[in-house]
């Protein structure tokens, strides 16, 4: 249920899971399953799916994510493509862009922590105004600009906030971020010297 992380034991739940080869893999269902597993539990929410294969007992997990966006459009749905064949990483990255998420590839269990990290850290670019990206990091690390006009995005597949910005020259500029209602909003602050 959701709650409070106890390590030690969500460790031993994970350590009890015994994969078994050519089992089924019932993607729409767990995601259907997941409107009622966070009902009563308000805000937003990151569902993360970590698959190694895709939808095998005949269900849409596209419409299943768009569902449950539509239901709970404070749920997204991120997924992380677990050493998945290259021909099957559309489909999951389908999964992701109706969930509102992003997704990841991992290739092994040493790519996972990574993309695990990316998907529940978001991330902003810089565009210039000619549309050039010219930056993009984690929130709360700092870019090094050049003096000029900027567009900070907040978001991966899903643009939660676009802000212009103006990096005056021998000045750090600071970005803060803030939610409510469920929006993002931003404040520019100029810093000094």
């Amino acid at each position: 249920a959701p709650g409070s992380v106890d390590r030690e034991a969500l460790a031993a739940q994970i350590q009890a899971i015994r994969p078994v080869n050519l089992s089924r893999t019932p993607i729409a269902a767990s995601l259907q399953a997941v409107a009622a597993d966070l009902a009563g539990v308000p805000g937003d929410t990151l569902v993360v799916l970590v698959s190694d294969g895709e939808e095998s007992c005949d269900g849409d997990p596209v419409a299943a994510a768009q569902a449950l966006r539509t239901v709970r459009p404070d749920v997204r749905v991120s997924v992380v493509g677990f050493d998945i064949a290259p021909e099957l990483r559309e489909r999951l990255a389908q999964i992701a862009g109706a969930g509102g998420g992003m997704y990841v590839d991992a290739a092994d269990v040493g790519e996972l922590q990574g993309a695990l990290e990316r998907i529940v850290t978001p991330r902003f670019r810089v565009i210039d105004g000619d549309g050039v990206l010219v930056g993009a990091a984690a929130l709360g690390q700092d870019l090094q600009l050049p003096t000029g006009a900027y567009t900070v995005v907040v978001g991966d597949a899903q643009v939660l906030l676009e802000q212009p910005v103006q990096v005056a020259p021998g000045q750090a500029t600071t970005v803060l971020l803030a939610e409510a209602g469920g929006a993002l909003t931003a404040e520019v602050q100029p810093g000094q010297p």
